[in-house]
């Protein structure tokens, strides 16, 4: 199954349901299916599989779609989930921000972010906002 990476993932995907016991299959299918762009596929694979055998891709594709349908506190626990392949929670401040802010508590949105360390990823946008706040 090489070259057709959309037709690979359809396949993988389909033996992935005909045995739901092959949690490595349904990690392939998943893989798969996120590198074509597949995301709809791509969510139903990542239920299938257990959240500390997922991906950093997969784990941040289900945080993204708790995001995308406004429940940014169900996208944290996969954020924090430790998997086999990269850490996430370096994101934990700026989803809890924007679910606090969400709800109209900025105060607490803004100690969240201040909560960001300044040598992380997301430090910028921790400075951005003090110089913001001057």
């Amino acid at each position: 199954m090489t070259g057709d990476h959309a037709r690979s993932a359809a396949l993988l995907s389909a033996l992935a349901e005909a045995q739901p016991k092959e949690v490595d299959l349904a990690r392939k299918a998943l893989s798969e299916a996120i590198s074509t762009g597949r995301m709809d596929m791509a969510l139903q694979l990542a239920r299938q599989v257990p959240a500390a055998q997922l991906s950093g891709d997969a784990r941040l594709l289900l945080a993204a779609e708790e995001l995308r349908r406004n429940r940014a506190d169900r996208a944290l626990p996969w954020l924090a989930a430790s998997g086999e392949t990269g850490a996430l929670d370096f994101l934990t401040p700026l989803v809890s921000a924007w679910a606090s802010a969400d709800r109209g508590d900025l105060k607490r949105a803004i100690d969240q972010i201040d909560q960001i360390p300044p040598n992380s990823l997301l430090g910028p946008l921790r400075a951005e906002e003090h110089r913001r706040r001057g």
